[in-house]
């Protein structure tokens, strides 16, 4: 997210320090997260060229997945008819670069993408705690691009003897979206209804169109998002900071 366009280049040793501090009181509360999903293995893709679902699994172990393996459905809901036959389809894949999650709809077809996160050939994920031990209150979808309005909804299910599953869904509106848009899922709703999101066996991310649109998702963790004051802080520390190792490299 784009906070600052400039930060001035003249920042002496007094500004420094109080950036430098400032830095180093912030950062603990930009960190704390646990990664579900980067995208940065497993490559695929999936295509449908008629309304229907197709799905694949990419694993095992593989790194920067929770669980080792990632399984994706893909749907073409509708419309069932009007579209032309070898041209219009719906496409989901994970390129080799960058390591992003590409959805993909010709115009008029709109339908859903599922992700499930439940271990090696779905053994569960043993009690991943979701809090990362009470620093990541929320969990969060990254998306790069989204051109179109869509429902995304995150299923929990615990560990228990008697698991309990619970789902909250939220419409992503892209008015005025320029950047990144980064949706946030708080934990304590999960929590509220039983599920225990410190003992978390499966996980499961559900994105709904109503339209055709591009959605590309770069990352799946439990954290936070940065406040804007805080970032601001990171941001003039580090501007600082590079900014007087440019002066002491042009005196040397």
């Amino acid at each position: 997210m784009r906070i600052l366009k400039k930060v001035g280049s003249r920042v002496g040793r007094p500004g420094l320090a109080v950036a430098a501090l400032a830095v180093a009181l912030l950062l603990p509360s930009v960190g704390g997260a646990m990664t579900i999903d980067t995208f940065e293995a497993g490559q695929f893709s999936l295509t449908l060229s008629a309304p229907g679902t197709t799905s694949g699994t990419q694993g095992s172990s593989l790194t920067n997945v929770i669980g080792g393996e990632r399984e994706v459905t893909l749907n073409w809901t509708g419309p069932t008819s009007g579209y032309i036959v070898g041209t219009d389809d719906a496409v989901a894949n994970v390129p080799s670069s960058p390591p992003i999650l590409s959805w993909n709809e010709d115009d008029g077809i709109y339908g859903w993408l599922k992700l499930v996160y439940d271990g090696t050939g779905s053994t569960g994920l043993g009690g991943v705690d979701l809090t990362d031990a009470g620093t990541s209150p929320q969990m969060l979808v990254d998306f790069q691009m989204i051109d179109q309005d869509a429902d995304v909804k995150i299923t929990l299910t615990d560990t228990a003897a008697t698991p309990v599953s619970h789902s909250v869904t939220k419409t992503v509106d892209v008015t005025g979206y320029t950047t990144n848009l980064i949706v946030a899922f708080e934990l304590s709703d999960f929590a509220t209804a039983g599920v225990d999101t410190t003992k978390i066996d499966k996980i499961e991310y559900l994105f709904t169109s109503t339209a055709a649109g591009d959605y590309q998702i770069r990352l799946l963790e439990s954290g936070i998002i940065p406040e804007p004051l805080t970032m601001l802080a990171v941001f003039t520390g580090v501007t600082g900071l590079a900014g007087y190792v440019r002066r002491r490299r042009g005196r040397a």
